[in-house]
């Protein structure tokens, strides 16, 4: 599983991809895991997304969990959402 740490650009992977750092640019994967800290500035697509850290753009995914240290500013499109206590999501959710 690649590791990124930070990122200017678009991300296209089939891959899973766990994001430790910055990323400037949107991310289109199978599966993606920002840690505590971690950041996007762009839109991702997933399959599944795992947040922990920031997300400031939209999300499109058929399964999305938002733990108590993530932030979303943006749209979320999902048909299987879950926000944890703490967490901040700030925006509409959108169920596919």
């Amino acid at each position: 599983m690649p590791n990124y740490r930070k990122f200017n650009g678009n991300l296209v992977t089939q891959d899973d991809v766990t994001l430790t750092g910055h990323c400037l640019g949107n991310v289109d994967c199978r599966e993606l895991t920002l840690t505590e800290n971690s950041l996007v500035d762009g839109t991702i697509k997933a399959k599944k997304v795992l947040i922990a850290g920031k997300v400031v753009g939209d999300v499109h995914a058929t399964s999305v969990r938002l733990l108590h240290t993530g932030h979303v500013k943006g749209e979320i499109y999902s048909s299987d959402v879950v926000i944890a206590e703490g967490a901040i999501f700030e925006g509409s959710l959108h169920k596919n």
